[in-house]
């Protein structure tokens, strides 16, 4: 997992892997499934996320809007 600030106002969380495929979300899972829910997931807690190709694999990532602490 990587964690990043890239904005005074967003955290990004990354997960990494060798692989080049672009993941895709998927809609068709059902109750049964053991696989198939991750990017539904992330869809469903972050406000963007995208995927990062890099010459080793590639990184996904999710960004969450950060209220002001004061």
């Amino acid at each position: 997992m990587i964690v990043t600030r890239p904005t005074e106002n967003w955290i990004r969380l990354g997960a990494v892997d060798r692989s080049k495929a672009i993941p895709m979300m998927r809609t068709d899972s059902n109750g049964d499934q053991i696989r198939g829910r991750g990017l539904v997931i992330v869809n469903s807690l972050t406000e963007r996320w995208g995927t990062d190709l890099d010459p080793w694999g590639k990184q996904v990532w999710g960004e969450m809007r950060v209220e002001d602490a004061a």
